[in-house]
């Protein structure tokens, strides 16, 4: 007997017993076996949810390969001359403000995700929970490394300016001590000979001026202000992956339960297949052993009965 035999018999059991208009009733009601309840479990806003969620993922992966490329720009000594005229700074830092809201807001919706009610029977939504926490996790991840890569180049730019600001300094003061020297010395000299040191005086380069100074300066307050707020932009993801490593430790036992039952459930169904192959063989071995048998005794009993007979 197989198991649709089972079902069919059931089948006809019910039909048997409602009669009439009761057993079409009887007919339409499906065997708990096969009742779905999967299907109607789940509200819509676990969907919805999750769905933000992704797009959030996939808008800070995206952020973060921009970032790189721009970081490497502004690193690379290869760069045209136009892209290396360009300061990427600003860019860089927008993008970064940018991505880093990205993660609070994704933030906030993996926490609720966690807390989500998900019942027993809601494997795959579990399932589909974790994924997406390891996911951002692995993108908020890559975006401290590159905010981190940031503040590396942002320090390399900084000591530049600051180098080159005091080579200004420098020639400035240089520059100064030469025109008071030939100022003074075409004070005290007369006739032609002041007018050759004036002449003298005039062919000095100029150097930088107190304008070029103080945006040179400025540049470098600038440079100092993007590194503390990239640095603190850091320290804020690291308050996030503790959230993060909380709530993970969390749900891992549930989806390790999960991943060991749905496992364990096809180990089963692969066992049972083969015993029912096993048996099935076995009963057909059975039944003729069965047959020989019967064939033996019958030709005995008929041995013994014509030797009555005779």
């Amino acid at each position: 007997m197989s198991f649709n035999d089972l079902e069919r018999g059931s089948s006809s059991r019910r039909t048997g017993s409602g009669g009439g208009g009761g057993g079409s009733g009887s007919r339409k009601t499906p065997l708990p076996l096969y009742r779905d309840e999967v299907s109607n479990s789940l509200p819509p806003e676990f969907e919805k949810l999750t769905n933000k969620i992704g797009i959030q993922i996939f808008k800070i992966n995206s952020n973060v390969t921009a970032i790189q490329k721009l970081v490497s720009l502004s690193s690379s000594s290869n760069t045209s001359a136009k892209a290396a005229a360009q300061d990427w700074s600003k860019r860089i830092n927008d993008l970064i403000e940018t991505t880093r809201e990205l993660v609070k807001d994704a933030t906030t919706d993996i926490k609720q995700l966690s807390t989500f009610p998900l019942g027993p029977a809601n494997g795959a939504a579990k399932l589909t929970q974790g994924k997406l926490q390891r996911d951002f996790q692995a993108a908020a991840l890559q975006f401290q490394r590159v905010q981190k890569e940031a503040v590396a180049t942002t320090r390399a730019k900084l000591e530049q300016d600051k180098q080159k600001e005091r080579q200004m300094l420098k020639s400035r003061n240089s520059q100064q001590l030469l025109i008071d020297a030939e100022e003074s010395d075409r004070a005290s000299a007369t006739g032609a000979e002041g007018g050759l040191q004036a002449e003298a005086l005039d062919l000095l380069p100029e150097g930088p001026t107190q304008a070029d100074l103080e945006y040179q300066e400025s540049l470098i307050t600038s440079r100092e202000a993007e590194i503390r707020e990239i640095e603190s932009g850091v320290q804020e993801l690291n308050e996030i992956f503790r959230d993060l490593g909380n709530i993970v430790q969390e749900q891992g036992g549930m989806i390790d339960n999960i991943e060991f039952n749905i496992n364990s459930i096809a180990e089963n169904t692969a066992g049972a297949d083969r015993e029912l192959v096993v048996a099935h063989e076995y009963q057909r071995r059975a039944g003729r052993r069965c047959i020989c048998l019967l064939l033996v005794v019958g030709f005995v009993v008929v041995i013994v009965l014509l030797a009555i007979l005779n």
